[in-house]
């Protein structure tokens, strides 16, 4: 009898906390994306040329699991008929309009994003989006002098890991 009461206790808890997690309350955040390239010139300037974007929606969460900038950022593509690739080993975006990250050279190409003007220190499928918050992705390019070029390396070929998203574009 004492093992079906502490066994009965177990799964009252248990449904206790699977209720709480699912009544979380729903959160939405109206958010906007523009994607640039920025690249250096020879002369140390940095020339941006505008990807896509502005583009605005509205990205749901709750309380318990906030939408995010990686989630944001998919949806928005997504809803936009902008293709795209994501590597779900690193959780990342690897390319958005056949612009790929790579690696050559002595030079390095990534994707990197800034929230509200700041780029943080957290990854983008960890930070949390808010109402009005703005995300530019911008692809970057930088100088990396242990960078080789040489086999083995990325050099913006798509890997098996990825997942592209196939959409339609308007004028491309």
């Amino acid at each position: 009898m004492r093992k079906f009461r502490i066994l009965s206790l177990i799964f009252v808890a248990l449904f206790a906390c699977l209720n709480f997690a699912s009544c979380s309350k729903p959160v939405t955040a109206h958010v906007f994306l523009t994607v640039i390239e920025s690249k250096q010139n020879a002369d140390g300037t940095e020339k941006e040329t505008l990807i896509a974007g502005p583009m605005w929606a509205d990205i749901k969460g709750t309380e318990a699991n906030p939408p995010t900038v990686l989630q944001a950022t998919r949806e928005i593509l997504e809803a936009n008929g902008i293709k795209f690739t994501y590597d779900e080993t690193t959780e990342s975006i690897t390319s958005i309009k056949n612009k790929k990250e790579s690696k050559a050279k002595g030079v390095v190409t990534g994707w990197i994003f800034e929230l509200n003007g700041v780029e943080p220190d957290t990854r983008a499928k960890d930070t949390e989006i808010f109402d009005d918050d703005g995300i530019v992705y911008y692809l970057k390019s930088w100088a990396n002098e242990e960078v080789d070029g040489s086999g083995g390396e990325d050099n913006g070929v798509e890997t098996g890991n990825e997942n592209e998203v196939e959409t339609e574009e308007e004028g491309d």
